[in-house]
C-alpha cells in the first residue's frame, strides 16, 4: 500500500497537539543577507516585530513594527530598552544600518518571570516560517525557547553560540506546518545552567509560506465520549485516508484503527472504541493518504 506524508495527533488528558513543527535551525548571521527577509510566490509577511523599537524599520522586503504597534501581541515583559549597550555593526548599506538599529533595542524578563508573546492572524491552511533574532551584550545568559507551551530549544544561549560579538547575531528558525491560527512563544530562564537566567529578545518574523492546503493533509481533531475517542478531519473529494495508532512513536508499531476512508469533501470521523487504547493516558494517531487502491 503506497502512502504519503502524515500528520500526528497526540492525546494526553484530552489535549490536542497539531502536527509536529520542524526541529529548530540555529545559526549565526553577520548581516541582512544571512536572514530570510524575502517573500516567495503567494506568501505574505504575517509579522515583523522590533522589540523595544520606537519606529518602523524597513529591511529588504520587510517592515518591522515596534512591539507597541502590534495588535493582539499580549506581550509579557519588562519595559522596553530602546538602546541596549553598543549597537552591532553589520555594514554601511541601508539594510545593514537598519539591522543594527533593529538589534539595538530589546525586551527582557526578570527571572523567575517568563517573557511571553502571541502571534495571531495566521492562515491555518498554510505552513509558516518563524525567525527569532537574538544578540547578547553583557552576560552569560541562557533560557528555554517554548512554542505553545512545549520546549523546542532547551538551554539556548546567544553568547555561547557566538552572538555576543559586535558584528554577529543568532537566529532561530522554525517551520510551522498547516493547522495553526496563532502561536505563543515563551522564553523561560535556566538558573541552574547559567549565571543570568533572564531571557531577552530583539526581533521576530513570521512568514506565510504560500501554497494553500491543496495537497496537504488536514489537521486532526479529537473528541472523547464515554466509551470511545472520535478522530475527525476535513476530507478532500477523491482522496483515500488511513487512520493509524501508536502508543510510543516506534516506527514499526503503527496499527490501523479502521478501514480506509473515502474522501467526499465532508468532515470524516473515525470512532475508536478499543478498550486497551482508551485506558492509556497518552498515545498518537496519524493520518496517511492512501495512494493506491489498497483495501
Amino acid at each position: 500500500m503506497g502512502k504519503r506524508a502524515f500528520l500526528l495527533l497526540l492525546w494526553c488528558s484530552l489535549v490536542i497537539v497539531r502536527a509536529q513543527v520542524s526541529s529548530p535551525e540555529v545559526r549565526l548571521f553577520a548581516g541582512p543577507e544571512d536572514l530570510d527577509l524575502t517573500v516567495e510566490g503567494d506568501g505574505r509577511v504575517v509579522h515583523a516585530i522590533h522589540f523595544g523599537g520606537e519606529e518602523p524599520l524597513r529591511i529588504r522586503q520587510w517592515t518591522f513594527l515596534p512591539d507597541t504597534q502590534v495588535a493582539g501581541l499580549d506581550l509579557q515583559a519588562e519595559p522596553a530598552i530602546t538602546a541596549w549597550e553598543t549597537a552591532n555593526q553589520f555594514g554601511e548599506s541601508p539594510d545593514a544600518l537598519a539591522l543594527s538599529q533593529l538589534l539595538h533595542g530589546m525586551r527582557f524578563a526578570k527571572h523567575p518571570n517568563v517573557l511571553h508573546f502571541r502571534l495571531a492572524d495566521m492562515d491555518a491552511a498554510r505552513a509558516h516560517q518563524l525567525q527569532l533574532l537574538f544578540v547578547e551584550k553583557c552576560c552569560q545568559r541562557g533560557f528555554d525557547i517554548m512554542l505553545d507551551g512545549a520546549v523546542i530549544l532547551p538551554r539556548f544561549s546567544p553568547a555561547e553560540l557566538g552572538g555576543q560579538a559586535t558584528d554577529r547575531g543568532v537566529v532561530v528558525v522554525v517551520r510551522i506546518p498547516p493547522g495553526s491560527s496563532e502561536l505563543t512563544i515563551t522564553l523561560r530562564g535556566r538558573p541552574i545552567d547559567f549565571p543570568d537566567p533572564s531571557p531577552v529578545i530583539q526581533a521576530v518574523t513570521l512568514e506565510e509560506l504560500g501554497e494553500a492546503m491543496g495537497d496537504r493533509l488536514p489537521l486532526l481533531r479529537l473528541q472523547r465520549f464515554p466509551n470511545q475517542l472520535a478522530v475527525s478531519w476535513q476530507s478532500q473529494e477523491g482522496w483515500r485516508y488511513q487512520l493509524e495508532y501508536n502508543e510510543s512513536l516506534e516506527p514499526e508499531r503503527w496499527i490501523r484503527v479502521d478501514a480506509v476512508q473515502e474522501g467526499d469533501g465532508s468532515q470524516l470521523t473515525v470512532r475508536d472504541a478499543n478498550p486497551v487504547r482508551l485506558a492509556k493516558s497518552s498515545g498518537f494517531y496519524r493520518l496517511q493518504r492512501v495512494l493506491t487502491n489498497a483495501p
